[in-house]
């Protein structure tokens, strides 16, 4: 049975929202209750974002949504993350010499 979480006034000043949660993500939301309700009202966030098909931004709201939870969810959860620090500048760099093994040779 799914379970419908209510969002009342105290989290947006417009009228309730009904976002229902069964199996997996339902349990997700409960671990991140139980961890910080401010991280948890993200991912209820994505889903309804995902939910208002009258919205034609939302999936970029939704998108949005994620990648706040995902920087976030770090506070909460003890999980290393090596810094990938490789920039566009690094990027091209390394695209111009891996392109330059394929390029011919002049005798």
């Amino acid at each position: 049975m799914p379970l419908t979480t209510q969002l009342g006034a105290s989290l947006l000043a417009e009228a309730p929202i009904q976002v229902e949660l069964s199996g997996e993500r339902l349990s997700l939301y409960e671990a991140l209750c139980r961890r910080s309700e401010r991280i948890a009202r993200m991912y209820l966030g994505a889903h309804h974002a995902l939910r208002d098909g009258l919205n034609p931004e939302r999936f970029v709201l939704a998108a949005h949504c994620i990648r706040e939870l995902m920087e976030k969810v770090l506070e909460i959860v003890a999980v290393s993350t090596p810094a990938h620090r490789s920039g566009l500048a690094q990027r091209s760099l390394n695209w111009r010499r891996h392109m330059r093994e394929f390029e011919p040779t002049v005798s």
